[in-house]
């Protein structure tokens, strides 16, 4: 079906058509034809089908109204032929075939599955031919008929035939011309398998090889019987309501099969024939199919698995599907003999409808240890057991025995770590992890030899229950020497387990050894070498923080000099309660060089030094260390002033065995002596003298800052270093220094004293050289290099090319005449526009009047001047006569030259008025307006036609030939309110226009249009009657 506007003459059908659902309407319920056989369809009737969308028209998709749908599978792979002939000759049928081997409606619907497809608009028969062209044929004057395309054994198609014209009328499908086989198998059809339908024994289930004409089969299913005993038929069930031929049927019969062997014969019925293909070939007659009716057995379990080695779920595998309604959420049907364990719930995969499954997923109250179980089975909170599909219970009592295999060996003790510094801790590690469940609390453990009395145990397990080492915490602390440690059963009746439940034996024993701390004693010390104020000590194990007297009193020195300690510090990591040093803090420097000696004593807080393991330092432990005294850096230094260099002269005093100086002058390469010299430019700002003594072991460094700074420079800058003549000169004087006398040479024979001339005027043009002398109060003098000031002459302003007077629109061509130093000039026009520094410029005055050009120029040193003059532009004439005219027979008209009165005007027919009369005769006039010799023409062509009759031609030929290609109506070109329709045979509006000029050319939406006769209707308002005119006729379209 095409997308296509219709006239009301075909709306009652649309208002009446319902969608499609009749048998052979649909995809769904299609026809399955023979291709041997000439498919006779007597109508078609009036429904909406689906809108499938196909690629190869643009825009375009197939609606399956007003359709008959059929099916057919291909036996060998070759070209599809069909000739489709309409009962009606005027009919237009569409159709479009699709390969629908293994997909649904819907992906058919989607689009995308056709092979072929013919939208043809003309009328008649139409197919898949050897004389048909493309396997899409769009809608309009395309071909009807289609190549034919190649289809492929063992696959399925549809054709669907659309009745585009809704006529009504069917007609003749015939499959010819192919080479392709759609003839039903060579063999004759068979049964295929036998059985009954689900659990119900009362429906037998028969499966054909082919498509069956429902015709052929009795609604009785009297061409069935079933032997092995008197088994009544009832009836039949199939589809044949929505379809010709079915592929399976069902038979109902009074009494249900029982379970054993059977003989389904098929012999002729009622209607004297056995079964038919959809090509009429018969089944054969008389032929026994055996089967079999199972017998139907109870639920059964066949296994119970599990995954692990401490299993938490129980995987419960079925003989068959049962009704998962039949199963209670908790398993409460399930037990196991495991004391202390039950079953939490019971979980289920139910597919289908009603919902079944195979597989039962049992969780434990807490893992199963390895050993032999008996998982049994009784009727559940629901009251029953479990019920198949076929409603058989699973038979009780029932039981079935488990086997956890052992898959781990038990944990062993792996190591026993002893702290020295905690003697009453022991740490037991294992090799594995263990349950800390399983570990009852001290009852489990004893350390031999000896009574050891256990405080608490410490295991430290992670998130999941496990630890991998257990603290056992005394009473008391242990001496060195080799101990045991003993696993036995504790309170809860055993020792230790993994995570499989595999426990360590009782009585297991472990050996390990302990030590004895040693004490703490003096590592080293670090101080300065000269006159130390803090001596670091450090220790050759961490101590306590807390035994450390703040005020030093664990310690003393002696020594040449008297030292005495203030305070005791520690480092940061005193927040753990530990540190490796003690700084001491002296109440003075040791400024006497020696040896000295570092003592341990008790504190004011009661003890000593005690280290981490609680062993206290020694009275008897010391350390010795020695020092030096420290030298003097000091000097002094004198400045020696010059006007090229300034000279430093720098000495120091020595003693204190100083034996090493080192000087430096503003950070630069060092200069060894004890007194030096060193020389500076003047223009240096200031020098830092550094000295660094020392007397091998201490240095010392002293430094002063020297301010020299005592240069000078003498400058100046002219502004502006060229001007006109009598234009005030500045100058800056740009010297540096303090304490200048300035002299100032002004290069015209004159001189000034002091800081800066004032603004200074020169009379004459030239180049002028300028000099400055400055002295400072050392008597140095320095000049300034000679600056120069150049004096220029005044400029000339004019321009040429000036007439006395213009038309408008004419242009105006001037050019400049400058002279000196001119970097910007502007013309002005007199009437708003401005030119920049274009030589020579065009100007266009489009009104009448007297305008003053001015051209203004800037010289670079003298400034702006304006050279002024004027001109007198008149305007151009600008006559207009109108658009050309068209008049009927006997008609004149005004012809006025729309333009000031007080011009001179100049007709072609020799008048010299502003307005004439025209001729009653075709003519071209033309006009000539002068305004102070500025003039203008215009011309107007006045048509006077023979008649003013307006006529349709009765043909037209639109073949490209160049003559009467369009067909419209003669002498309308002065017609208004214009309106030409054309319509076709149908009705239907084929061209319509407003525009007197304009016909139609024969085509319909770009399609030709057949020969023959088409109905115009014309309506206007006559130009000399100025009557609404009204007109219908035909006329005739040859080619």
């Amino acid at each position: 079906m095409r997308f296509i506007t219709l006239f009301l003459l075909v709306l009652p059908f649309f208002i009446k058509a319902q969608n499609c659902s009749s048998p052979g309407s649909t995809a769904q319920t299609a026809t399955v034809i023979c291709s041997s056989n000439t498919f006779f369809q007597s109508n078609i009737s009036s429904c909406f089908g689906p809108t499938i969308p196909f690629a190869g028209c643009a825009g375009w998709s197939f609606n399956a109204d007003n359709a008959a749908w059929y099916s057919f599978h291909c036996y060998a792979t070759g070209a599809l032929g069909f000739l489709l002939t309409p009962l009606g000759p005027a009919d237009d049928y569409d159709w479009a075939v699709y390969d629908v081997t293994g997909i649904s409606f819907a992906q058919l619907f989607s689009g995308g599955h056709e092979i072929s497809v013919n939208l043809s608009g003309n009328t008649g028969p139409t197919g898949c031919t050897s004389t048909g062209t493309g396997n899409v044929n769009c809608a309009g004057g395309n071909p009807q008929f289609n190549a034919m395309p190649t289809i492929l054994a063992g696959h399925d198609y549809l054709i669907v035939v659309s009745n585009w014209s809704n006529s009504g009328l069917g007609y003749n499908l015939d499959f010819t011309g192919g080479s392709s086989v759609l003839t039903s198998n060579p063999n004759p059809p068979t049964v295929t398998s036998v059985g009954i339908n689900g659990c119900d024994a009362s429906k037998v289930k028969i499966t054909f090889s082919e498509d069956i004409l429902c015709s052929s089969i009795t609604a009785a299913g009297s061409e069935f019987t079933i032997s092995n005993g008197s088994h009544v038929i009832t009836g039949i069930i199939s589809n044949c309501s929505s379809t010709n031929a079915v592929t399976e049927i069902i038979l109902n019969l009074q009494t249900a099969l029982t379970a054993g062997n059977y003989t389904l014969t098929v012999n002729n019925g009622t209607d004297a024939n056995t079964l038919l293909d959809v090509c009429q070939q018969a089944m054969i007659a008389a032929v026994p199919i055996a089967f079999t009716i199972p017998a139907q057995s109870p639920v059964n379990i066949t296994g119970v698995t599990y995954h692990g080695c401490a299993p938490t779920q129980l995987k419960i595998a079925l003989s068959k599907k049962v009704l998962c309604n039949s199963i209670t959420a908790t398993g409460s049907e399930f037990s196991i003999n495991a004391p202390g364990n039950s079953i939490l719930s019971a979980q289920t995969i139910c597919t289908g409808s009603p919902l079944i499954t195979d597989t039962i997923l049992l969780t434990l109250q807490q893992p199963l240890p390895w050993g032999n179980y008996t998982v049994s089975l009784a009727n559940g909170t629901d009251g029953n057991s479990f019920v198949d599909t076929c409603g058989t219970a699973l038979t009780l009592p029932f039981s079935i025995p488990l086997v956890i295999n052992q898959t781990t060996v038990a944990p062993l003790v792996q190591n026993v770590n002893f702290n020295e510094c905690y003697p009453n801790k022991v740490t037991v590690q294992f090799d594995k992890p263990v349950l800390c469940s399983s570990i009852s609390g001290i009852s489990e453990f004893s350390i031999t030899p000896g009574t050891w009395l256990i405080n608490t145990i410490n295991l430290n397990c992670n998130s999941t229950g496990y630890a991998t080492e257990a603290e056992i915490l005394l009473n008391s602390n242990l001496p060195a020497g080799n101990f045991n440690v003993t696993l036995i059963n504790g309170t809860d009746g055993n020792t230790f387990s993994d995570s499989c439940y595999s426990f360590i034996a009782n009585g297991y024993s472990f050996a390990f050894t302990t030590t004895q701390a040693p004490l703490p004693i003096f590592d080293s010390v670090q101080f300065l070498k000269c006159t130390p104020s803090k001596i670091k000590i450090f220790y050759s194990n961490p101590i306590k923080c807390s035994s450390i007297s703040a005020n030093g009193s664990d310690f003393s020195i002696a020594g040449p000099a008297a030292v005495s300690i203030a305070s005791a510090t520690t480092n940061t990591t005193c927040t753990q309660g530990y540190t490796h040093w003690v700084e001491l803090h002296l109440n003075g420097p040791i400024s006497l060089g020696g040896n000295y000696i570092l003592h341990n004593l008790t504190g004011n807080d009661g003890n000593g030094i005690i280290d981490t393991c609680n062993a206290i330092q020694s009275n008897t432990n010391s350390i010795s260390f020695s020092t030096l005294s420290q030298p003097d850096a000091h000097f002094t230094g004198n400045i020696l002033w010059g006007c090229v260099e300034d000279t430093i002269v720098v000495a120091h005093a020595g003693g204190a065995a100083v034996n090493s100086w080192q000087w430096s002058f503003n950070g630069g390469s060092a200069i060894s002596g004890q007194n030096v010299n060193q020389y500076f430019p003047v223009a240096t700002n200031n020098v830092n003298v550094s000295l660094t003594v020392s007397n091998g072991f201490c240095n010392s460094t002293q430094s002063q800052n020297f301010i020299l700074n005592n240069a000078f420079n003498a400058a100046f800058s002219i502004n502006p270093d060229t001007t006109c003549v009598n234009k005030p000169v500045s100058f800056s004087n740009n010297s540096t220094g303090s304490g200048l006398q300035y002299i100032w040479l002004m290069g015209d024979g004159t001189q000034f004293n002091g800081q800066v001339p004032a603004p200074y005027l020169y009379n004459s043009s030239n180049t002028f050289f300028i000099q400055l002398i400055a002295t400072d109060i050392h008597g140095c003098s320095d000049s300034a290099a000679l600056d120069s000031v150049h004096i220029t002459v005044l400029p000339l302003v004019s321009y040429t090319g000036l007439l006395n007077n213009y038309c408008s629109n004419e242009r105006v061509k001037l050019f400049t005449n400058l002279n000196g130093y001119i970097s910007n000039f502007v013309w002005n026009s007199g009437h708003g526009a401005t030119v920049a520094n274009t030589d020579s410029v065009l100007f266009n005055y489009t009104g009448q009047g007297q305008y003053l050009i001015s051209l203004t120029a800037t010289d670079r040193f003298c400034g702006s001047y304006t050279y002024k003059d004027s001109t007198q532009v008149y305007t151009v004439p600008i006559p207009y006569l109108g658009a050309d005219q068209i008049l009927c027979p006997g008609y004149t008209t005004i012809l006025n030259a729309n333009e000031n009165p007080l011009y001179q005007f100049t007709w072609s027919t020799g008048a010299q008025s502003p307005t004439i009369i025209s001729n009653p005769v075709s003519e071209i006039y033309t006009v000539t307006v002068s305004n102070n010799g500025c003039t203008g023409t215009d011309d107007v062509l006045i048509k006077v036609l023979d008649n003013c009759l307006i006529k349709v031609p009765s043909a037209f030929t639109p073949n490209e030939d160049g003559l009467n290609e369009t067909l419209k109506p003669t002498n309308a070109m002065l017609a208004t309110e214009f309106t030409f329709q054309i319509f076709n045979r149908y009705g239907a509006l084929v061209f319509m226009t407003h525009n007197p000029v304009e016909g139609w050319n024969g085509k319909f939406k770009t399609i030709p249009s057949p020969t023959g006769a088409y109905v115009w209707l014309l309506n206007y308002r006559d130009p000399i009657s100025r009557q609404k005119v009204f007109a219908k006729g035909s006329s005739l379209l040859l080619r």
